[in-house]
């Protein structure tokens, strides 16, 4: 990736913690640059028990200027889907749709009340990485591709750093 710029933001990936049985935030970081003269959008979150740079226990999720209103549309039926199933108390795990640069957005229920939009990258059907995302954050995640796509993220010139 070229031109990387780090994003300040709240943006918070999620694993399943089977110590606290519960849905745990992780370490999560955003950049933004580009990749063969595309505009990227890159997040990384590390799985709990990273020792040193492991690429094992990062997961990668690269966000293409060119497809947001692709990824925005499958967040917004993630919203959709998990505001009927909180009316009906449902639990599911279903397929939402796959984005045009093989990115797959999926809806998983932890329990009636607790749902989560994963994002994988898959390759000849095996799973690379997933990222769990609980509303408030799907939510800051559609704010993040709606000021991605307009050009608004602040970067910071390091420029001045000399």
């Amino acid at each position: 990736m070229e031109n990387v710029s780090r994003i300040s933001t709240t943006l918070k990936s999620y694993e399943y913690n089977s110590v606290a049985s519960n849905y745990m935030p992780r370490p999560t970081f955003i950049e933004l640059g580009t990749v063969d003269g595309v505009k990227v959008l890159h997040i990384t979150s590390d799985e709990y028990g990273k020792i040193g740079n492991d690429p094992q226990k990062t997961s990668h999720i690269y966000l293409k200027q060119t497809y947001v209103d692709d990824y925005i549309s499958l967040i917004d039926k993630f919203l959709e889907w998990e505001k009927l199933a909180l009316e009906r108390e449902d639990t599911l795990e279903k397929n939402i749709g796959e984005a045009k640069d093989y990115l797959v957005f999926d809806f998983f229920s932890g329990n009636s009340k607790s749902h989560y939009l994963v994002i994988s990258f898959q390759t000849g059907g095996v799973i690379l990485w997933e990222n769990y995302f609980p509303r408030t954050e799907v939510n800051n995640l559609r704010n993040l591709l709606v000021q991605f796509k307009n050009n608004q993220l602040k970067t910071t010139d390091s420029s001045v750093y000399k």
